[in-house]
């Protein structure tokens, strides 16, 4: 009984020694933070920054500066889809592949209530021949075409009339409207709507952002109040489509925040886009010659590399 008291009396013993050791640790670790902040207000040190892909991204001449290089701008502003940037409205075909599933059927009918002026055609036997030369005699500026796998839509074709390029984008973890949380409807989809492009910071990526606008209208002044993002992030294309309004403060407590809140909603679908190929003039499966085309090769380091991107 005395050993066993004995030693109750060291475990009680060595405890607190063990907690005031912490407490010194804390109170050290503590003053160090503190002189860390107050260098940095100082400007004597830099505040550490997050490792992440996009700030360890590899910068190659494929980047535009837009406020520096003054060519790649000219250029790009001269490029083919310059005249919708002046006032030029699209006109666009929305289908899908030959014997479709009604999903994707579906999926194409509500691309074009989101597009600007787009009219849905059901494929039935047609032929993209034979859908290209037609959109040439009726003035349509854009074809896009919706391929289906496993009863699910899974690739988006864009091809701009018409004399091209056309593009390719996997399109993956669709959602549809009825499937988002808090969705809204709405009945002004004949007005034009805006469209929002972000993230895309070589010649590439503005490629593909200004065919991307091209499909809406580009008028100052819009009525509808719904825009459209699509946000360019380690060369995955993200798309969210919502509705915004203004409402007026109605009591001292909301003009204390502002004499007028903005509102937004979640129209849908959301869906995520991924580049494959971009080709040369309309879509040719005969001989396609591509301007881009995604294939990885294992031994080149550069098409391995996680902090490269193309977009």
């Amino acid at each position: 009984m005395d050993r066993k008291k004995d030693s109750r009396e060291k475990e009680q013993v060595k405890k607190p020694r063990r907690l005031n050791t912490l407490s010194k640790r804390k109170k050290e670790m503590a003053s160090i933070r503190r002189k860390r902040r107050e260098l940095i207000k100082e400007g004597k040190i830099k505040p550490q920054q997050p490792q992440t892909l996009e700030s360890k991204r590899i910068k190659d001449d494929s980047f535009v500066d837009f406020k520096n290089d003054e060519e790649a701008v000219e250029e790009i502003k001269n490029d083919e889809y310059s005249a919708y940037y002046k006032g030029r409205e699209p006109k666009i075909i929305v289908t899908s592949t030959i014997a479709a599933h009604s999903n994707t059927k579906k999926f194409a009918y509500l691309l074009s209530r989101i597009f600007y002026n787009a009219q849905y055609f059901e494929r039935k036997q047609s032929t993209m021949h034979k859908i290209i030369n037609y959109a040439k005699r009726n003035d349509y500026t854009d074809i896009i075409v919706c391929n289906d796998n496993h009863k699910e839509c899974t690739d988006l074709y864009i091809i701009h009339m018409p004399c091209g390029p056309s593009f390719h984008f996997k399109l993956f973890n669709l959602m549809k409207p009825k499937d988002i949380k808090g969705h809204v409807t709405v009945s002004t989809w004949h007005v034009p709507c805006e469209c929002l492009t972000t993230g895309f910071q070589t010649r590439l990526g503005v490629m593909v952002a200004r065919q991307l606008n091209a499909l809406f209208s580009q008028k100052p002044n819009f009525k509808g109040r719904r825009v459209v993002t699509f946000h360019s992030q380690r060369d995955f294309i993200f798309f969210r489509h919502h509705i915004y309004q203004f409402d007026e403060a109605k009591d001292n407590f909301d003009r204390a925040k502002g004499p007028v809140k903005c509102l937004i909603d979640e129209l849908g679908p959301r869906f995520i886009l991924k580049l494959r190929s971009i080709q040369r003039g309309t879509m040719n499966t005969v001989n396609p010659e591509y301007i881009y085309f995604r294939n990885i090769d294992k031994s080149n380091p550069d098409d391995t590399s996680k902090s490269k991107f193309m977009l």
